[in-house]
């Protein structure tokens, strides 16, 4: 981003968006033709002015194909712990980044969800353990509903 040197702020404050501004001392006539430029004069400084528009970003667009093999019932272990732990495993065998990292969605009593990144810190028989402030948000959502929803969201092996 180009910002004025005479005043960055005061011209900054003028756009909104990601601009990219030029100004300073002046704007060369040459840079003026180029982008039709209509120079808006501010006091402090000898113009500042708004260079190209903001990316317009279609996020519809931004989806992927993931190709993975089907899952079958008969794949899968009766007891989801331990198809937790397989899944897990090979997370850790990928190498991806923080594996342990869950979103944790809890209802408080007045019904309303709220999810969260927590990491994992165990898991056994009993289920799955984070820890957490007991005057946290979470720890008072589950205090009023012990029912609790996790997600592991694991790119590389196009599994959740």
């Amino acid at each position: 981003m180009l910002v004025s040197l005479t005043a960055p702020k005061l011209c900054a404050k003028k756009f909104t968006g990601p601009h990219h501004f030029l100004g300073g001392r002046f704007v060369p006539p040459s840079i003026v033709d180029k982008f039709k430029l209509h120079l808006p004069p501010y006091p402090g400084t000898s113009m500042c002015v708004r260079i190209g528009k903001p990316p317009q970003i279609d996020i519809s667009a931004l989806r992927q194909n993931y190709i993975s093999p089907e899952l079958l019932e008969e794949q899968v272990a009766a007891d989801p712990i331990d198809q937790f732990r397989k899944w897990f495993d090979d997370a850790l065998a990928a190498g991806l980044r923080e594996p342990n990292a869950m979103a944790l969605s809890t209802v408080g009593k007045d019904g309303k969800p709220s999810s969260r990144i927590v990491l994992l810190k165990g898991v056994d028989k009993d289920g799955f353990v984070w820890y957490t402030n007991y005057e946290s948000q979470k720890a008072r959502e589950l205090s009023e509903n012990p029912q609790a929803s996790l997600l592991f969201y694991w790119d590389g092996l196009n599994r959740q």
